[in-house]
């Protein structure tokens, strides 16, 4: 087709061609300026539920309910659901119950459809009970043990339906790892086998922690080796127990091999003999022993100390 074809054929009947345009703008116009323009929307509404007991809790009634509002477009654009009402009224029921949800929409609105219309659900009793909050914290780094853990409060109560609540065994005040030393801590409703409960509400919702941290111990036997004092007249004979146990620090008792001791500087001035002495042992911060040694010690007549007169 060439362009002389198509000029003509425009130029035909134009004037019905402009009159055809004019009035599809004016159409366009109207629809989008006339606030009287019908629109519809759909919106997810959360359910309110009235006329239940405060101890009791309502089964299979569903969080949010789907609105159907139908009014002008302008009035709609601004429509959130917050301005959507959907109410499930249990007024008088008791046990199972079949009940129409009522939705409200603003003045100039109409609602119409709610989606479900219908609930069929049960009201169950809400229970209390007591329990003792124990502390779950996160194992102690290496080296370390956890001494005593406080938790305030100490007892908490658990809120749920009859038979949630039957599966409870306790309340655990649980901190996570990454500040075990304390602080908040989330109390949660478990069972025997320390796992959450679901639709379970503590009260209070939050424990304080305080956490004591003492080293962890270790035992060692090591072998003692006694120095003798550098005055020739004193020899050792031997020492008992020939082994001391130690106890202290992980760390610190359990990397001792074997472990100094001197008799007092004093033996030196003791008259020729043999002697039962206490050992001092040189043992490392915070390591202790569990028990004393002695050393058998002999004093030579054949050097007399300074300033000791031999005796005839």
């Amino acid at each position: 087709m060439t362009w002389r074809r198509i000029l003509r054929r425009l130029r035909r009947d134009w004037p019905g061609k402009l009159a055809a345009i004019a009035a599809a703008l004016v159409l366009w116009w109207v629809a989008s300026t006339n606030p009287d323009t019908t629109a519809q929307r759909s919106l997810l509404v959360p359910l309110q539920v009235t006329g239940a007991a405060e101890d009791e809790v309502t089964v299979g009634v569903p969080a949010r309910v789907e609105v159907v509002v139908t009014g002008g477009s302008e009035r709609m654009e601004r429509l959130s659901a917050r301005d959507i009402e959907a109410v499930l009224d249990l007024s008088g029921a008791s046990g199972e119950f079949s009940r129409r949800i009522e939705a409200r929409a603003p003045t100039a609105l109409r609602v119409e459809r709610v989606v479900p219309d219908e609930v069929i659900g049960r009201l169950e009793a809400m229970r209390r009970a007591e329990f003792l909050v124990r502390p779950r914290v996160e194992p102690a780094p290496a080296g370390e043990v956890f001494a005593t853990v406080h938790v305030t409060p100490e007892r908490a109560v658990v809120e749920a339906r009859d038979p949630v609540l039957a599966d409870v065994d306790g309340v655990v005040a649980w901190r996570p790892g990454d500040a075990p030393t304390g602080g908040e801590a989330v109390l949660l409703a478990v069972d025997a086998g320390g796992r959450p409960v679901a639709e379970t509400h503590v009260v209070p919702e939050v424990a304080t922690l305080e956490v004591v941290r003492e080293p962890r111990w270790a035992r060692s036997l090591v072998a003692v080796s006694v120095t003798p004092p550098s005055d020739p007249r004193v020899r050792i004979e031997g020492v008992t127990p020939g082994e001391v146990e130690l106890i202290g620090p992980v760390g610190a008792a359990d990397e001792v091999e074997t472990v100094d001791g001197r008799v007092p500087d004093a033996t030196a001035m003791l008259p020729p003999g043999r002697y039962d002495l206490p050992v001092r042992l040189a043992l490392p911060d915070g390591v202790v022993a569990a028990g004393s040694v002695t050393a058998q010690v002999r004093v030579s007549p054949d050097v007399a100390p300074p300033g000791v007169m031999r005796g005839p």
